[in-house]
């Protein structure tokens, strides 16, 4: 498997911490400054991940699982797809007018 969370312009790997912990459609390369975001692939991935910890929820509560089958279900799902997103999360250079900092026309 390659770490595909890379800058496009550089190939520096974005860490983890700064891809789960930004808040934004954009990405920004620490190392020589461009701009990248992720893929529609890499949107389904994500998306995916939150499904399935939701999909747990319904089978606890009608009694399919017992609690205890419930919380490890969801907590194996979310440390997989913590440490397995960057794998399957592709990234694309950021269009030349989506830059944050830039006023946009009315």
């Amino acid at each position: 498997m390659k770490y595909q969370v890379i800058c496009p312009g550089c190939g520096a790997k974005l860490w983890r911490r700064h891809f789960y912990s930004t808040l934004t459609l954009d990405y920004r390369c620490r190392q020589c400054g461009s701009r990248f975001r992720l893929t529609g692939r890499g949107w389904a991935a994500g998306i995916l991940v939150v499904v399935l910890e939701a999909a747990g929820l319904p089978l606890v509560q009608y009694g399919w699982l017992s609690r205890q089958a419930g919380m490890t279900v969801a907590l194996t799902v979310c440390i997989f797809g913590l440490w397995f997103l960057p794998y399957f999360t592709p990234v694309r250079p950021s269009p030349a007018g989506a830059r944050k900092d830039e006023p946009t026309a009315p």
